[in-house]
């Protein structure tokens, strides 16, 4: 799930195959397009200069390349494509100006030039892949790609899901090879969640932070390479929670038991929370994934979507949410980190601004896929 570069659309991909595009400008959300890619959606990338065009790595190693008429137009004037790769789609990033997309599939990595337009064919070369492997003194293990993200128009960093594995950085160019490492948080056995990374603050420090399936957030400094300091959470389960930076020192972060957590880099407990308020016969939620988009205005809003899984007596479902809390977080630097100085009380809607059901969406169009479904 992702907001568009302009702010203006957020696409999310279901288990299902669905690929609904809303349109955020409107209140509440309004899905304008809705189709079926032909496996569940594992990966989501918007273009970075195209901002009606986004790729949609699929379950069975579809890419999925789409471009929508956007302004209310219809669908038939979607331009569609399709690439195919050998094996399940696990993660797919792409760089600053949109020349190259990196995608994540069985273990291996490819890069794929797309320089020559969107709506090119692209060369999908398996020469231009490298497996994703670590060796460790005489061992060598196989890896499964948890995550991918350009760190620049050089290079990509990758996690892996596999416990106590290092996060892997690889050259984008010819022969793609491995840069360097960061290993991972000294605690055999924690097993790493989603990543993002942090833009450059004034300092030139940029910031890796992690989600794990035991105790909370991992932050990782990219400079310094190495491992600095955890962020405690109440998870209420060990399933992989989503992460997304709304600054450069501060991430929005999912948790099992329904409430999404802000934390800036030096907190080591007690972030700030909301939660959703849910009808009385919701008796579970969890935040699958989620995003977040800064507003330009003057009362610093931030929006969160979140995909979220309920459960009451009768029933269990899937669905959206869109959450806009007004926060002011101001810290200072002390010689043991940052810390936490003042935090408004958080608001929110009321109830859900959107919640749909992909069974009740009509007029679903079919993507190119492949065969072998």
């Amino acid at each position: 799930m992702q907001f568009s570069p302009d702010g203006k659309h957020l696409a999310a991909g279901y288990d299902d195959g669905s690929l609904i595009i809303l349109d955020v400008t409107q209140v509440p959300w309004e899905p304008i397009r809705v189709y079926k890619t032909g496996a569940t959606v594992r990966g989501l990338a918007w273009h970075p200069t195209v901002p009606t065009a986004l790729i949609v790595g699929s379950g069975n190693g579809d890419i999925n390349k789409l471009r929508f008429a956007a302004n209310g137009k219809p669908a038939r004037g979607d331009f569609t494509g399709l690439e195919q790769l050998t094996a399940f789609i696990h993660a797919i990033a792409i760089n600053i100006d949109g020349s190259q997309i990196t995608v994540a599939y069985g273990r291996r990595i490819v890069f794929i030039d797309t320089a020559m337009g969107f709506e090119m064919n692209w060369q999908v070369d398996r020469s231009d892949s490298i497996p994703t492997r670590f060796t460790n003194g005489t061992a060598c293990m196989m890896l499964t790609v948890g995550d991918i993200q350009y760190i620049d128009n050089r290079t990509i960093l990758a996690s892996f899901v596999e416990p106590g594995a290092p996060f892997i950085a690889y050259s984008v160019v010819p022969p793609f090879e491995e840069m360097w490492k960061i290993e991972s948080r000294p605690d055999p056995g924690i097993q790493m969640g989603h990543s993002a990374i942090s833009q450059s603050n004034k300092s030139g420090i940029r910031i890796l932070a992690v989600t794990n399936r035991h105790d909370g957030i991992d932050w990782y400094c990219l400079n310094r390479k190495r491992y600095m300091m955890s962020t405690q959470l109440i998870l209420g389960t060990s399933a992989v929670m989503g992460i997304k930076f709304i600054d450069d020192m501060t991430v929005i972060a999912g948790q099992g038991n329904g409430k999404i957590a802000i934390a800036t880099f030096g907190m080591a407990k007690d972030p700030p929370i909301f939660h959703f308020k849910l009808p009385e016969e919701v008796s579970f939620i969890q935040v699958r994934c989620l995003c977040g988009m800064r507003l330009a205005s003057k009362d610093q809003r931030l929006v969160v979507a979140a995909a979220i899984s309920t459960a009451s007596t009768s029933k269990r479902n899937s669905g959206f949410t869109a959450l806009i809390p007004r926060y002011s977080l101001r810290v200072k630097c002390q010689l043991n980190g940052v810390i936490p100085v003042r935090v408004k009380p958080l608001t929110q809607i009321p109830r859900f601004a959107l919640k749909i059901a992909v069974p009740a969406l009509a007029n679903q169009d079919e993507l190119p896929a492949s065969k072998c479904h």
